[in-house]
């Protein structure tokens, strides 16, 4: 008999949803199988069957929840084990924000809409612990809108009333309608239901004198389903409202940028629910803040509603209106009017040019989880040397991305991302003068489902020596910003904080199996700083994309083997090497090796540099900054200016510090309990640092408090 062949793929299984009957089949080839966990453990609530069923209701969560553990699939006597990862997360319905209720959807806010009104109103839920982007989509699931009236997928409800009214007497001209609905907005994997919202619509023949139906103290039909219902009518005011309807303008209040020295036609123009009876006229007249006036050259045609004329010369850059205008509609057989007013905002561009233009391509290409992004989006000024900011105005970045107003993308993709992503960026000069916009795509890949983290040391400084560090770090001449590779993004640009990464990317564990690698080749030592020096990274066609200036640290006892013998007894080097080794030969509840990406490291560890024979692959060093190509010698230049020595300070360690951990343990830092390379007692007891009390200074330097 042999062993069962897993068909199952090893890693990640997917994403349960809390308090939701969950049911995942793991499987493997074989006679009579039964299925097991024999390490790690199941998210709460759910168990594994014999039969290989994942099943049950797992508990709530606040947050994303994720659990590693080792299914054995065994026939017989013969075995076969494979690692899982399942992740939970809650359902988190959204929250309606948009009150349910009479919606005031008429004209400045009225209570009630007239038929053959515009209307529009933006209904809101927010989503709740979900990731960053979440989009949310709302429908009508139960009652209706107004005929003509729509609900779009984001929640707007648009469009002209085009209701009908039925006469039920020769002097009664119909009656009120309230239409009520309920909508539903949605995450995709959860909902929430609105309160009741409520339409009332009235005709403008309702607001005669001869209809029976002034003041409105009959009722009115409720459309809920497919059953009528009755209520009275909320209008108590309609005896001073008379029967015909204001215009509507429906353009907004910014009439946008024009350039001077043109030719304009420029449409402010109202909605106009009853042509037939009249026409509607415009002027301009002034507002309650401001003066109106219209730029030199340009006149407002008062039939039409457009302004246009010839706009002069004008010297300055911009120049900003505000324009108050009043349409006013006539109704010719009665001679009644109704008005309505309406404030814009114009700007004009003068003499001076700004012309912005994108230089990087639509496409930015892909990303793998959990590598460091040097992605950008970049554009420029034509005609000027203006400063561009930028800004994501739609669509949303893979979570733990984000575009800084440099342009850059900093981050890396958080794992289970995998898939195509569309944003859409802003790109402006500072003094917003002139803007562009483009629509970016990028696609999220994932190698494999195993999710990585680094480890890496500190030195603990004595304040002073802190104080003097963080003067040093934070020198703008010594570390000019307009010499600096990515300023804004904490992966690149300046790095304030001294550490040497053991490993860029190693296999996400639960803190104490990181413990088994201590008993060995770890103990409390110093490391000491060598000499500021540079080094560069380049893509895969040669081009330079920075340098790194860096300090090297000295490993005196570098090159030792893992172990040493001498005179009968095993000595454990802890240079940083024999850590690295000993971290990557980590063993997991299934015997397998732990995993190790080492695709994570920098580029200027993976670039070969010039006059070296082979890509170094790793490097003992503290980075202090990553330059543009070509101004690394002058910063270097700089710090021996600044008189700073690198060799006054005790780079001493007596712990790891583990960026992320598959536990999610608020506690990262792993003790070094051997004090010297004579000390060979194995400790039982390396844990992580869950009693002593730590913070950070400014992100510099771990202190004790």
């Amino acid at each position: 008999m042999t062993a069962p062949q897993w068909i199952t793929p090893a890693g990640f299984l997917g994403t349960a949803t809390e308090a939701v009957n969950n049911i995942i089949r793991l499987s493997a080839s074989g006679s009579d199988i039964a299925y097991s966990v024999i390490s790690g453990t199941l998210p709460k609530g759910l168990l594994l069957s014999r039969l290989g069923y994942i099943l049950g209701t797992p508990e709530n969560v606040i947050d994303k929840r994720s659990s590693k553990f080792v299914v054995r699939a065994q026939s017989g006597s013969k075995v076969s084990d494979r690692t899982f990862m399942l992740d939970v997360r809650g359902p988190n319905p959204p929250i309606w924000t948009t009150a349910g209720g009479y919606l005031n959807l008429g004209y400045n806010g009225a209570i009630y809409a007239m038929n053959h009104e515009y209307i529009s109103a933006q209904l809101a839920a927010a989503p709740v612990l979900d990731p960053v982007g979440t989009t949310l989509k709302y429908h009508v699931s139960l009652g209706q809108l107004p005929p003509g009236v729509s609900l779009s997928e984001t929640g707007l409800i648009s469009g002209v009333i085009r209701d009908h009214f039925y006469n039920t007497t020769s002097t009664v001209v119909g009656e009120p309608k309230i239409y009520q609905f309920r909508v539903t907005a949605s995450d995709g994997v959860s909902s929430a239901e609105s309160g009741i919202f409520k339409i009332l619509v009235i005709s403008s023949d309702m607001l005669r004198a001869d209809s029976t139906v002034f003041g409105f103290s009959s009722t009115a039909s409720i459309y809920l389903g497919t059953a009528t219902h009755t209520a009275t009518s909320y209008i108590s005011t309609a005896s001073s409202i008379g029967h015909l309807q204001q215009p509507q303008f429906l353009n907004g209040n910014n009439l946008g940028t024009v350039r001077a020295n043109n030719n304009q036609f420029i449409p402010v123009t109202a909605y106009d629910a009853d042509p037939t009876i009249g026409p509607v006229s415009y002027s301009i007249v002034n507002g309650p803040i401001v003066e109106t006036q219209l730029p030199q050259g340009l006149n407002l045609d008062p039939a039409t509603g457009y302004i246009y004329g010839y706009l002069t010369y004008q010297p300055a850059y911009v120049r900003d209106y505000t324009l108050t205008i009043q349409a006013t509609k006539t109704d010719l057989s009665t001679g009644a009017r109704s008005t309505a007013t309406n404030v814009f905002s114009l700007s004009v561009k003068g003499e001076v040019e700004s012309s912005i233009e994108w230089v990087r391509g639509s496409n930015l290409g892909s990303i793998s989880t959990g590598v460091i992004s040097d992605l950008y989006v970049l554009a420029r000024e034509i005609k000027s040397d203006y400063t561009i900011k930028y800004q994501l105005i739609s669509g949303a970045l893979p979570n733990g991305l984000t575009l800084t107003r440099d342009g850059t993308i900093v981050g890396s993709a958080e794992y289970g991302t995998a898939g195509d992503y569309s944003f859409t960026v802003l790109a402006s000069d500072i003094y917003e003068f002139g803007s562009i916009s483009r629509t970016f795509s990028l696609t999220v890949t994932e190698v494999d489902h195993t999710r990585y983290t680094r480890i890496y040391v500190r030195p603990f400084l004595p304040q002073e020596k802190r104080k003097e560090y963080r003067d040093f770090i934070g020198n703008s001449f010594t570390f000019d910003p307009s010499l600096i590779y990515r300023y804004f993004d904490t992966n690149f640009g300046v790095q304030h904080d001294i550490k040497v990464v053991i490993d860029f990317g190693i296999e996400q564990l639960n803190l104490d199996q990181y413990a088994v690698a201590l008993r060995q080749n770890f103990y409390r030592r110093t490391f000491y700083f060598g000499n500021v020096k540079t080094a560069i990274a380049s893509d895969s066609t040669g081009n330079i994309i920075y340098e790194v200036v860096y300090v090297d640290i000295v490993d005196n006892i570098q090159g030792s083997s893992m172990m040493v013998n001498n005179n009968g007894k095993d000595y454990y080097p802890a240079s940083i090497d024999n850590m690295r080794q000993q971290l990557s030969s980590i063993k997991l509840p299934d015997y397998s090796n732990i995993k190790v990406n080492r695709d994570l490291q920098p580029k200027f560890m993976n670039t070969q540099q010039p006059g070296d024979f082979q890509v170094p692959n790793y490097m003992h060093v503290v980075p202090l900054c990553y330059a543009l190509p070509g101004q690394g010698s002058k910063i270097v230049s700089r710090i021996k200016l600044s008189g700073f020595d690198f060799k006054q300070l005790s780079f001493e360690v007596d712990r790891l510090v583990v960026q992320n951990s598959l536990d999610n343990s608020s506690a990262k830092y792993l003790l070094l309990e051997r004090q010297s390379l004579s000390d060979t007692v194995k400790s039982d007891n390396i844990l992580y640092d869950g009693t002593v009390d730590w913070q950070f200074d400014d992100n510099v330097i771990l202190t004790r408090k």
